[in-house]
């Protein structure tokens, strides 16, 4: 429909085109307001014949504003090339196409539009466009942000992973790795891109597998977090470091299980842990032994005191009859089987690490070889002895007599472990160095010192010992045999811990024992022959000697053996009574024979007064102990001798004679029992 109407003072007439109105279009365009969307046609030559009003809401420009233009929005330069190229697309296919773009508001600033455009067939001529476009600024902003706190969630988690000494890993949910933190390197010495898609069971420690992998299968399952106790991982050098951790299962937003296990190297731990409970074990061993050997130690001294008057008596019967005694061969029964008890003693006391040693140099290959000579017939009929002994050894110091009761204990053991079987028994001697080195100073002790040593081992092939038993080897008492007695293995510790050894044993059930016993090597190449005791049978003197023991055993045995020499003996049993009497007579005491060790005063106190009295008055310190370093302390105060416990008349009758002729500090190394020796040559007890 058209009207006309009148224009201007010239009377000419404008005609005015007005459409009917459009109930669908109207809808239509309400629609689109209140969804603040735009609807726009574009013609196949470029202008845009039809948007529509709520153009005005979304980029705050009118409909007329863009009617007849080429192109009804002004698009972000970034964005020009994608939109042309989906224009192209929409061309050649047909098809709608949507996008994303961003178009300035009439005021300057840029929304993001979301546009999509569908070809309109025309009953003639070339097809239109037509678009829906929607302000989409708020879900992209929002989007953008979210986008945006992710990435930077991932940087955090990023550096957090890198930064961290702890090992992330993400597993999928049939065990291959997704992901490995950096820190895997410096734990195992693997790159983390070598093991990702690996399955990476095969790096644990073949006892840890099957845990872990429950532990794994738990987390997948279940959901619940779960804590590994620890356990190895195979390090690219081929040994084991230790790790534990915890692990947790999620759902990614594809739907996929994932698990991640959050690890920490504890090799440090684990290994600080150990050396502390060998050191704890070390230092309980120790205690045990120590408080063994001060038990050993006081049985033997008493002991001592016992043997003391045994042998002394029977020494004296026996000068006192004549050669044809049938009592003779009694008393001397009687002595042998004091001295093998003396013998027992000097190994408790070997054990308790108070023993006398005779210190020479010796060759470790020949003194075994002599015992392995000695013992061949008695190691059994089925048991073959072989020595492997390296000459010229460097010399050791020690005790022969005491070395050679350990190499003799160790046969006659491994003798027994192979039984009535057909077996070996094999000796060897060497030398090796100590080093400085941790594993070998924790394997050997650390009382051997750095440098060269000696060892001989004995070696068989009988039945063997488990771990319990190795536990208590060198327990007193302790045995496996049925009939089984006696100090045994526990001698020979203490007897080589004595000479600043040690013993290293392997032995397992089934597969035989190999005892080495190591000793520091000697600088010294000779010492001294002791000087022989001088002949005691037919010497006299005069004067007064006070003797002070507790042990009334003792006390008779000294008084009558002095008095058979002509002096005159006074007694005390105690030192606070010793020291009286001194007081009283001193002037007159030539001599003191005093015990160190009584139930009350010690008789390092009434030395002590004594000296304090008189400085010149001998005295001859005895005691069921053997000389130990901490009595130096009486040598630098006038010590002038020295008696162990058990001692034989003619060896207190000769310490006595060098004092009281003159020599008022006789020499130090004949300040023993000389029982010790004949011990060794009559054969003492094992």
């Amino acid at each position: 429909m058209s009207i006309a109407r009148k224009s201007g003072s010239s009377g000419s007439a404008e005609i005015v085109t007005l459409r009917a109105p459009d109930p669908d279009r109207d809808r239509l365009n309400s629609a689109l307001e209140h969804m603040r969307a735009v609807m726009v046609e574009v013609a196949a030559d470029g202008r845009t014949v039809y948007v529509s009003p709520s153009i005005s809401l979304v980029l705050g420009c009118s409909p007329e504003d863009v009617i007849d233009q080429r192109g009804w929005v002004d698009v972000h330069p970034d964005d020009l090339h994608a939109l042309m190229d989906r224009a192209k697309q929409l061309a050649h296919s047909g098809q709608p196409v949507k996008g994303t773009f961003r178009a300035q508001h009439k005021s300057g600033h840029y929304l993001w539009i979301e546009a999509t455009s569908n070809l309109r067939m025309m009953p003639t001529g070339p097809c239109h466009t037509v678009t829906f476009a929607r302000d989409v600024t708020e879900d992209v902003l929002a989007r953008q942000h979210e986008s945006n706190l992710l990435r930077e969630s991932e940087e955090r988690c990023r550096v957090i992973s890198e930064a961290t000494r702890e090992i992330i890993c993400e597993f999928d949910d049939e065990g291959r790795l997704t992901y490995v933190s950096p820190a895997v390197t410096e734990a195992i010495d693997f790159e983390p891109e070598s093991l990702i898609g690996t399955t990476p069971f095969f790096l644990l420690h073949p006892d840890d597998v099957e845990r872990i992998a429950e532990i794994f299968l738990k987390c997948i399952e279940t959901g619940t977090p779960v804590r590994t106790e620890p356990y190895r991982v195979r390090t690219r050098g081929g040994g084991y470091s230790w790790l534990d951790g915890e692990g947790i299962a999620y759902r990614r937003a594809d739907g996929e299980m994932r698990c991640v296990f959050v690890s920490r190297d504890i090799t440090d731990r684990v290994e600080a842990e150990a050396s502390k409970r060998a050191l704890e074990e070390r230092m309980q061993e120790a205690q045990r032994l120590e408080g063994l050997g001060v038990l050993a130690g006081g049985i033997a001294h008493d002991f001592n005191n016992l043997l003391t008057p045994i042998l002394g008596d029977a020494s004296l019967a026996l000068m006192d009859l004549p050669q044809d005694s049938p009592a003779r061969v009694r008393l001397q029964k009687i002595q042998t089987a004091a001295r093998r008890a003396a013998s027992l003693t000097h190994q408790m006391l070997a054990y308790a690490g108070r023993g006398k040693l005779d210190i020479e140099p010796l060759d470790l290959s020949e003194l075994v070889k002599e015992m392995a000579q000695l013992l061949e017939s008695s190691v059994g009929r089925q048991a073959l002895l072989e020595t492997h002994l390296q000459p010229a050894l460097p010399a050791i110091e020690g005790d022969a007599a005491q070395l050679s009761q350990v190499v003799m204990n160790l046969i006659m053991n491994a003798a027994e472990a192979i039984g009535d079987a057909a077996g070996t028994i094999s000796i060897r001697t060497d030398s090796f160095d100590i080093g400085l080195d941790t594993d070998q100073r924790r394997w050997l002790g650390d009382d051997l010192p750095v440098g060269s040593c000696v060892y001989f081992e004995v070696k068989d092939d009988g039945c063997g010992m488990d771990e319990q038993t190795r536990a208590r080897i060198f327990d007193p008492f302790f045995t496996t045999k049925l009939n089984g007695r006696g100090l045994g293995l526990a001698a020979a510790m203490g007897i080589v811990k004595s000479h600043g050894g040690s013993i290293d044993i392997q032995s397992e059930p089934g597969r035989g024992t190999r005892f080495r016993v190591i000793f520091p090597a000697s600088a010294r190449l000779e010492v001294e022959p002791a000087a022989p005791l001088a002949a005691t049978d037919s010497w006299r003197a005069e004067g007064k000697v006070l003797v002070v023991d507790d042990d009334e055993g003792v006390r008779d045995l000294a008084r009558e053996t002095l008095e058979r020499a002509g002096l005159q003996v006074i007694c005390a049993d105690n030192t606070h009574q010793a020291v009286e009497l001194f007081r009283c007579h001193s002037d007159e005491i030539r001599l003191i024979i005093l015990d160190r060790t009584m139930p009350t005063r010690r008789g390092s106190e009434a030395f002590d007064i004594i000296r304090r009295i008189t400085p010149d008055t001998p005295i001859i310190l005895v005691s069921g102990y053997s000389m130990e370093p901490g009595s130096q302390r009486f040598v630098a105060k006038g010590l002038t001798g020295f008696l162990q416990k058990p001692f034989l008349p003619e060896t207190l009758l000769a310490q006595a004679r060098t004092l009281l002729d003159g020599n008022s500090h006789p020499d130090q190394k004949n300040w023993h029992d000389p029982l010790a020796r004949s011990t060794r040559q009559g054969g003492g007890g094992g």
